[in-house]
Order: structure tokens, then sequence, then C-alpha cells
């Protein structure tokens, strides 16, 4: 079909997440930057070597790790479509999804993504500062964790297969992404609550664990829903 073919010709560029993540990546150096004098040159990394002495990491490689990794992880996720889609071709195969909804849902993800490390970033560099943070800093982690998996999930449904597609991978997302969403969603909610609840805040991130199963759980049950070979996608 010609809407079809339109819709699913090409692998879009997030231009819009790329820009903003870039941005919070410098505002994560800036952070950085603010706080240097406060920092210890070496600071503790929380390991030990094989020798059992604790593993420090210098204050310019602390300073700059995380931007960095976000510089590395952002173009590394906004180039993905681009190589699924070659790959897709050369197997003789067609990308499921539709190039607006998949371009609206980079252009979300990056900056979550991006957004959650650099406040990850501001908590560790503040608590090596030795500045006092309010709640504590486990609370924070787990309270970042818990923003980063709820955005995730009320973002997964803006993922939409192409318009009149009969494909049954395409079918079988547009049954799948909004209970895939729901279990996101209640998995970081369970993260959230559990953090406030333990002792250690910090253990919440265990819960996450429960998000393969509940993702499976999602998909499985979608599988198994009897449909025609009249359904078509027509959002």
């Amino acid at each position: 079909m010609e809407t079809e073919t339109t819709e699913r010709g090409g692998a879009p560029f997030p231009r819009v997440g790329v820009t903003i993540s870039v941005f919070l990546s410098l505002l994560m150096l800036g952070v950085g930057a603010a706080v240097w004098a406060d920092l210890p040159p070496m600071v503790l990394g929380g390991k030990v070597d094989f020798a059992g002495e604790p593993t420090m990491t210098p204050r310019p490689l602390f300073v700059v790790a995380m931007p960095a990794v976000t510089l590395l992880v952002v173009p590394t996720l906004a180039f993905l479509p681009a190589l699924g889609e070659r790959f897709q071709r050369v197997s003789g195969q067609g990308t499921p999804w539709s190039e607006p909804s998949l371009r609206r849902f980079l252009d979300l993800l990056l900056p979550l993504l991006s957004l959650a490390l650099a406040a990850l970033h501001t908590v560790l560099l503040l608590w090596e500062a030795g500045r006092a943070t309010w709640p504590s800093n486990d609370h924070l982690m787990v309270a970042i964790l818990t923003f980063f998996l709820v955005g995730l999930g009320l973002i997964v449904p803006l993922l939409r297969a192409a318009r009149g597609s009969d494909d049954p991978a395409a079918r079988w997302w547009e049954r799948a992404r909004r209970p895939v969403s729901a279990g996101i969603v209640l998995v970081g909610s369970v993260t959230g609550a559990t953090g406030l609840l333990l002792g250690e805040p910090v253990m919440a991130a265990y819960a996450t664990g429960l998000i393969g199963p509940v993702i499976l759980v999602c998909c499985a049950a979608c599988v198994h829903r009897r449909t025609g070979p009249e359904e078509r996608i027509e959002e």
C-alpha cells in the first residue's frame, strides 16, 4: 500500500532528542565545574582491587565519566533504527514501525534517559563534595530510577505500527504496547514504593528485576489473543 510504504520507508533521526541530550551533557559538566573545588583529588570508587585496597578514581575522570557515557549512549540509540532498518531490508523484511511515531518515541526517550543520568550525576557530585541533600542520597537515587521507569512506561504506547499495516508483528505490537506500558509503570511504582519502605532504599533497585518477567507476561497474553486476518492498523 502507498500509505504503508510512505510511513515505513525510512529510519528517522531524533534531532530534537539528541539536541536536548547534548545540552544536558554540557549541563553535567557545568555542575562538575561548580563543585570542582570541593571534590577530593581522588574519589573512592566503592570497590576493592586484587590487593584488597579500595579503588580510587581521579577527580577529572569522575567529573567527566557520566557526561561521556551520555554522549556515547545517546548517538548509539539514535542511530540504532537506521542500522535495524538496513538489516531488515537486507534480510528482505519490512520495518514495522511508523516513522513519525518512532521519531516521537526517540525524541522523548533520549532526553528522559539523559535527564535521569544528569540527575544521578548531580547527586553523586554533591555527595562527594560533602554537600548535604534532602532526601538522602539513597532516596534520591531510587526516586531517579522510579522517574525513569515510569516515564519510559508512559512513552512506550507512542511507538506505533505503520497505519494500514497487516503485518503480524505490527498487529501484535498494537495489542501489546498498552499492556507493556502498564507493566513498566507498575514496576517503576513498585520500585519507588519499596524504596520508601526499606531501611536501605538502594535495595529497591532489585525490584527492577521484575521488569523482564512483567513484559514477557504482557507480551505472551497479547500473543494468545485471537485475531482475524481482517484486523488492520487504522491509526
